[in-house]
């Protein structure tokens, strides 16, 4: 069971505590500064070809055969169709 949210009354739900291997909930754990340092880089990569509607400059970010979900579709497989079915969509 997950995080939710209520439309109707706009309550959050909160989710049970994950327990991890060592018994520290995963909610304790702190990201490596490593980590936390590229995936920042890469949203910040994302940010400037998403402003600038540029699809095919962000391909490289994504694996040819990635999977997404969105607002036009449930699930999509691979980088074309992504393009194709959701990015286009959204960026009219």
């Amino acid at each position: 069971m997950g995080p939710g949210f209520r439309r109707d009354t706009g309550e959050v739900l909160a989710s049970p505590p994950l327990s991890g291997k060592f018994g520290r909930s995963f909610r304790d754990r702190q990201p490596d500064p490593d980590d936390l340092v590229r995936v920042k880089k890469w949203f910040e990569r994302l940010s400037e070809h998403v402003r600038a509607v540029d699809f095919a400059g962000a391909h490289p970010l994504f694996a040819d055969d990635m999977i997404a979900f969105g607002t036009f579709e449930n699930f999509i497989t691979g980088r074309e169709a992504a393009e194709r079915a959701q990015w286009r969509n959204v960026c009219r």
